[in-house]
């Protein structure tokens, strides 16, 4: 970046934990068949026969006030009893005890969400400044513009 550029970004900003998990699983089910679409590309794709209606999705918000981290949203689907799957594709089979988990997305969390301190330390460790940020009324998202030191 040069000194006249700007970085305009938004970022979800930390929130009350039930009201966080209820938005990534929302009551009427709509988010369902996104987070059920990779097991149903891996039984299309693959071969496999997980059987999505014996699985219960839930949603864990791990929340940190630590500056250095990051609070972050993991999706998972838990299977509701025993069972057991063949994947011929990759040569795989699949035991799930009642209560296991399997996460529905790759990396640490399917979102992040952060607090004002969080913002301004990842920006300054980026050898960045935050120039300005607007965040909305109901404190859900931050819109932050970002500038050379």
């Amino acid at each position: 970046m040069k000194n006249e550029d700007r970085l305009v970004i938004a970022l979800d900003v930390s929130q009350e934990k039930k009201q966080v998990e209820q938005a990534y699983l929302d009551p009427t089910g709509v988010s369902a068949p996104l987070y059920l679409n990779a097991i149903w590309r891996l039984n299309r794709e693959y071969g496999g026969t997980i059987d999505t209606e014996k699985l219960k999705l839930v949603a864990h918000f791990e929340q940190t006030q630590d500056i250095d981290r990051l609070s972050i949203v993991i999706v998972c689907a838990v299977s509701t009893c025993d069972q057991h799957y063949v994947i011929p594709g990759l040569n795989l089979e699949l035991t799930l005890k009642e209560g296991d988990y399997l996460r529905l997305h790759e990396g640490e969390g399917v979102s992040c969400k952060y607090t004002l301190e969080q913002i301004k330390t990842f920006i300054t460790k980026g050898n960045q400044t935050l120039k300005n940020i607007w965040i909305d009324d109901d404190k859900h998202v931050s819109l932050c513009c970002i500038g050379k030191n």
